[in-house]
């Protein structure tokens, strides 16, 4: 999808360099980019150390570069493919391959995303309680405490190894 995006966008351009050019060297702070960019790195720095965090709990000894570089990866696979799952896959696969212990990769990829989709829900959680306590986000409310409930008992489920049989 992205690069079809960015085929689009080439093909739009075409004809146009010298505009583009321009837009680049005169009305782009590069001052506040930088800046978005390093925040972005430090922010994916936390994720990556999250899912660090959470292969040690499953004892998989692994660097935090390693991980770092695997994550990029999938990062890559992600833009590449058109669902965000592709670069789980391939994330999967690396610690898999580096550790050769599978069941244990595959549970801190999916233990990962279920404590990001749980800040996710908490997040949103806590915008409606600051900002709108109206009667319209009831039921946003009790699908948001569904879904805190069905994330609960999954990370519950993958993170004990006790229901995971040796494969």
């Amino acid at each position: 999808v992205s690069v079809a995006a960015c085929g689009f966008i080439v093909y739009f351009v075409r004809g146009k360099w010298n505009e583009v050019v321009h837009i680049f060297q005169k009305e782009v702070n590069w001052t506040l980019f930088l800046i978005a960019a390093l925040v972005y790195l430090v922010a994916l720095s936390v994720l990556i150390l999250r899912l660090h965090l959470i292969i040690r709990s499953q004892k998989i000894l692994i660097s935090f570069g390693k991980v770092y570089y695997f994550n990029f990866v999938g990062f890559f696979f992600n833009l590449l493919f058109p669902s965000a799952v592709g670069g789980d896959v391939v994330k999967i696969y690396y610690i898999a391959k580096y550790s050769g212990k599978k069941v244990e990769a595959t549970t801190a990829v999916i233990l990962d995303r279920l404590f990001g989709f749980l800040l996710m829900m908490l997040l949103g959680l806590g915008a409606i309680f600051l900002f709108g306590g109206g009667d319209q986000f009831e039921p946003m409310k009790k699908m948001i405490y569904a879904f805190l409930g069905v994330v609960a008992f999954l990370m519950f489920f993958f993170y004990k190894q006790e229901f995971c049989p040796e494969v």
